[in-house]
């Protein structure tokens, strides 16, 4: 026996493990790629000594780029950022640059919405802007205040406005919620792995009797010489549907209905083909859906009908309308059908 019950449901389940190994592997690749901003994330602002603001020169080089700083004085630059409105055209500050002085001769650009009058900052150290230095020093009255200007600016300027922890949050919360959910499904998978009949595939085949009898029945029934139609078999007792990852199962002696669903694809309103399937519907309600071409689901319904004469095959809005208001009215009548033709 071939025992392909089980070999589906083992590598359902397998694809459930991997699913999950690998939302933990990419949440723990960008923890790795983002490692230097959660470690600022988590630890808060750092307050390096203005010794040691002033030595950074390259900035890959600086772990702690989130940090608070208090500047020996703080300078008006005359350079903002400003949002022009759409509507309006006004104009409206929504940043200020101001140059705190770090030690006695060392210039740091901070973007903030603060004023002159406060002298301590939050933020992150960024690159400082060319264009920004370059306004600043457009400002200066001789050519050695200038060069003087440019030796006292910073490579690096803080930015106080852009919300470092606020970005944190969405995308810590993101990969917390990612990771429980993989933990979840890592709990699911070995629930289902050590015990296969809490499957949905198994769960599902409850419905048709006593599970391990059912399992036997089916498996040798499938083992055994048998109408296909792609991945529909139809065997002495049942319609059996087959997948690499799935199986479904109908009894076909509770077979009731059955039809051709045919669903007409449009882009821009323009049709751009159609697919076919194969609708089969138990005394349950449980139905088994087959897709595939035109050819091969009209097959596969007229080997049903062969093999269960009694069912109603075809489809209407009537027939739909008995079955979901009327099914105990549905299925007297298939059974009526049924003894008429035993």
């Amino acid at each position: 026996m071939n025992h392909i019950i089980e070999t589906t449901i083992r590598r359902n389940n397998r694809v459930l493990l991997l699913i999950c190994l690998g939302m933990l592997m990419i949440v723990g690749a960008a923890a790795a790629l983002n490692y230097r901003f959660l470690v600022n994330w988590v630890l808060g602002p750092a307050q390096p000594t203005h010794s040691e603001i002033a030595a950074i020169t390259d900035l890959a080089q600086v772990e702690r780029p989130y940090i608070t700083i208090t500047g020996n004085d703080v300078y008006e630059t005359g350079v903002t950022l400003n949002r022009t409105e759409k509507n309006t055209n006004n104009e409206t500050v929504i940043a200020n640059y101001l140059a705190v002085l770090i030690g006695k001769d060392r210039l740091l650009l901070v973007k903030t919405n603060a004023t002159e009058s406060e002298s301590t900052f939050t933020g992150v150290l960024v690159p400082a802007p060319a264009e920004v230095i370059d306004m600043i020093l457009s400002d200066a009255e001789t050519a050695e205040q200038k060069e003087n200007l440019q030796n006292a600016f910073m490579p690096v300027m803080l930015d106080s406005v852009d919300d470092f922890r606020g970005h944190g949050w969405l995308g810590i919360g993101i990969g917390v919620l990612v990771s429980l959910v993989a933990l979840a499904g890592l709990a699911l998978w070995f629930h289902r792995f050590t015990d296969m009949s809490t499957h949905p595939i198994a769960d599902n085949l409850k419905r048709l009797g006593q599970l391990e009898s059912v399992i036997t029945q089916i498996e040798l029934e499938l083992a055994s010489p048998h109408d296909q139609v792609r991945g529909l078999h139809f065997t002495s007792n049942f319609v059996v549907l087959t997948s690499r990852i799935n199986l479904d199962a109908a009894r076909l002696a509770d077979v009731a209905w059955a039809f051709k669903q045919i669903t007409q694809h449009r882009t821009y309103g323009i049709p751009t083909g159609k697919t076919y399937a194969a609708v089969i519907k138990d005394r349950t309600g449980h139905q088994i859906i087959l897709t595939g071409p035109e050819k091969d689901i009209n097959a596969a319904l007229e080997n049903l009908q062969r093999r269960a004469p009694w069912i109603v095959m075809g489809y209407s809005q009537d027939l739909e309308s008995s079955w979901n208001n009327q099914r105990d009215s549905f299925l007297a009548a298939v059974e009526q059908r049924k003894q008429g033709i035993a």
